[in-house]
């Protein structure tokens, strides 16, 4: 079972030493970075960039506050090849650690380390529909808002991916005009020994779940197949995971609802995808099968769904009765069998 999110990749800082022209254009620091001495192996591993990172907590935010910058969040894992990609093919080029140093406070999350972070982190991406998968960019204010993010992003343009350099301005644009204005998902409280979430955030938020409602679609989603392309047995990316006709269509009413909710670089959402083809062939034309890409944009009822049901982890899956009413709604690989005992008794009690 993944995390959604559950990694939270970097970005804050303060500058690399001035008249330091040639630090700048080195391929490392000449010092490290505040994840020195840090008990993840990950984070080690970033403690010679150029970027001067810091880790979540009090010194970052507070950093944040005496500059008034932005927070750049990166979210990652050792596991994550993404990940690793993108430090070295982004954060590790000098020109943009420059930038980067020079407009944010940038922190790195291990994935691993701290998966309560990477849960929060995840789940409020998804609820803005931001992707939410790893590697995961966020861009928080100060005060721990989340107002901007997004998640793979190359230095050079590569299959409709944004280019780093001009992401990173619309951000720091953001920021300067309204983000203090933004109706954003806080991340951090005023208590910021504890590094907790906001309570009555919290309680905001399980407001909007418990009363988010199900809007039905009129249509259903048709010719469900696998991607050929699935390596089981790692986090690759390999494409969306499943595909078919009509893939933008959400709950229908009148029927049951199996709903998957997954990341595309996730082993254990490929073996959940593989369980739901077999289901959609299964019950087609008698349950109603959802599937939503946490890694893309989403449709306004998809993004209902994510907001009523989803919690934060990979796979997750949920089955709602002929009524709408939830009747199984959990994180993690479910065998087959298990969700068949559930959509035929759903089917039993909608006849």
């Amino acid at each position: 079972m993944r995390t959604l999110l559950g990694k939270l990749p970097p970005l804050l800082g303060a500058l690399i030493a001035t008249g330091a022209a040639a630090q700048v254009s080195a391929p490392r620091a000449a010092s490290p970075n505040h994840l020195k001495g840090s008990k993840s192996s990950y984070l080690q591993h970033a403690s010679q960039q150029l970027i001067d990172w810091y880790p979540w907590g009090e010194e970052a935010f507070r950093k944040a506050e005496d500059l008034d910058r932005p927070i750049l969040l990166d979210l990652g894992a050792e596991w994550c090849p993404y990940c690793a990609q993108m430090d070295r093919e982004s954060y590790e080029r000098p020109e943009l650690a420059k930038f980067i140093n020079n407009h944010f406070v940038s922190v790195k999350v291990d994935y691993d380390v701290q998966p309560e972070i990477a849960a929060r982190l995840q789940r409020a991406q998804a609820y803005m529909n931001l992707p939410a998968g790893l590697p995961l960019t966020a861009f928080l204010s100060p005060s721990g808002k989340l107002y901007f993010g997004g998640g793979y992003f190359p230095a050079e343009p590569r299959g409709g991916s944004p280019l780093w350099e001009k992401c990173w301005r619309a951000p720091c644009a953001c920021f300067g005009n309204s983000a203090r204005q933004l109706k954003a998902v806080a991340l951090m409280s005023g208590q910021r020994k504890e590094f907790s979430f906001m309570k009555n955030t919290k309680r905001w938020l399980g407001f909007v779940l418990l009363t988010a409602g199900t809007t039905f679609s009129l249509s259903a989603s048709e010719n469900l197949r696998l991607n050929p392309r699935l390596d089981y047995s790692s986090d690759s990316l390999d494409g969306p995971l499943i595909t078919g006709d009509h893939m933008e269509e959400a709950a229908v009413s009148g029927k049951p609802n199996y709903i998957i909710f997954y990341g595309e670089g996730c082993f254990n959402s490929k073996r959940q995808a593989r369980r739901t083809v077999d289901l959609y062939q299964k019950y087609k034309g008698r349950v109603q099968v959802v599937v939503i890409d946490l890694d893309v944009k989403r449709t306004e009822q998809q993004q209902e769904l994510v907001k009523s049901y989803y919690r934060g982890y990979i796979p997750h899956v949920t089955v709602l009765d002929g009524t709408g009413k939830p009747v199984y709604n959990s994180a993690g690989e479910v065998e087959e069998s298990a969700i068949s005992s559930i959509l035929d008794a759903s089917l039993k009690d909608t006849k």
